[in-house]
């Protein structure tokens, strides 16, 4: 198990004064990057490989968000190394050893030249980081959609540089935020979420965000100028009210 102590800062949390879910995302994002570096498996490793993680989705469920300034601890262990996948859990706790936060990551060993997930070499992973699946009931990896509530555009957006990443790419967790702003749920209580990603988002591609409501839960599609299904987000809050 990888471990990192933090506390929450100023600009992660929202008016009220405790984290924002895009926050919580930027800290599990952030911990699994200094995982990676830390364990030799970062930029240096993948200029040599040809290959990086991409990340296949996410799904974040919240206990209990803590405030500015509290001390957090955030842990990372791997459940399951399959050829090219790799399934990983992450964790935040306070002081006490509570529970705040825990999330499923499910990243792919993606050659970048050619665009092709590849068979990673599983010996690369500490074997001490591996760990037993938690009993949380996470809900699976692929995010249903009901024929029965159609969904709507509700805006179309160019790829611009501040969303892109290392890697050329929109950034998951810059996307998520934006899907979160465009359903009107960024200054709401988020307590889970799920997030699909199909496809690469590319620079300078024109997306157009699609929204529906179904059961209390708003789901979010992205798709490229060509109607190419890219990414589905799903968002569940503590009291839902009628954000579209």
């Amino acid at each position: 198990m990888y471990k990192r102590t933090t506390r929450i800062r100023f600009s992660e949390v929202d008016k009220s004064g405790f984290l924002t879910m895009g926050g919580l995302l930027r800290l599990f994002q952030d911990l699994i990057f200094v995982y990676v570096a830390d364990k030799n498996l970062g930029e240096e490793y993948t200029a040599k490989s040809g290959c990086t993680w991409f990340r296949l989705s996410w799904q974040i469920d919240v206990i209990k968000m803590p405030r500015v300034t509290q001390r957090v601890e955030l842990s990372t262990y791997i459940t399951e190394v399959r050829q090219s996948l790799v399934y990983m859990e992450i964790k935040m706790c306070d002081e006490d050893g509570n529970l705040l936060a825990i999330a499923e990551d499910m990243l792919a060993y993606y050659n970048i030249e050619e665009s092709t997930v590849e068979i990673q070499d599983e010996s690369i992973w500490p074997r001490e980081d591996f760990g037993e699946k938690s009993r949380h009931e996470f809900r699976g990896r692929r995010i249903a959609v009901s024929k029965a509530s159609p969904f709507s555009l509700a805006q179309t957006f160019r790829i611009s540089e501040h969303l892109l990443d290392l890697n050329g790419h929109a950034n998951n967790v810059r996307l998520i935020e934006k899907a979160l702003e465009i359903c009107g749920l960024e200054n709401y209580d988020v307590k889970s979420l799920r997030a699909e990603f199909k496809n690469q988002i590319l620079p300078e591609w024109q997306v157009s965000a699609f929204v529906c409501e179904a059961d209390g839960v708003v789901k979010v599609e992205f798709k490229n100028e060509y109607g190419l299904l890219c990414d589905v987000f799903e968002f569940s809050v503590l009291d839902y009210v009628d954000f579209l």
